[in-house]
């Protein structure tokens, strides 16, 4: 922290009540629902294509999450692939 007491604008970095210094940019990993809801299908739907590693997604504790960087790696990648994103069909 600069003498004055104020937060740099630059610092992607805030420093908490317990002095811990934490991200500013808490939204870099998405949930579940956040993907459900960017996608327009349901939550089983985005844990499936995780548990089968359709999408790049890590599990901690019993939730599922994704890097937003690492979701939109792999979105560039399928629609370069392919020239266009479609959906993965269920059997």
């Amino acid at each position: 922290m600069p003498a004055n007491g104020t937060e740099d604008a630059q610092s992607p970095n805030v420093e908490g009540k317990t002095g811990v210094v934490v991200a500013a940019d808490i939204k870099s990993v998405l949930d579940v629902g956040d993907i459900a809801e960017i996608f327009k299908c349901s939550r089983e739907k985005i844990k499936r294509m995780a548990r089968r590693r359709e999408i790049p997604a890590f599990k901690f504790g019993k939730h599922w999450y994704v890097r937003k960087s690492d979701l939109e790696c792999f979105l560039a990648s399928r629609v370069e692939l392919t020239g266009h994103l479609r959906r993965i069909q269920e059997v």
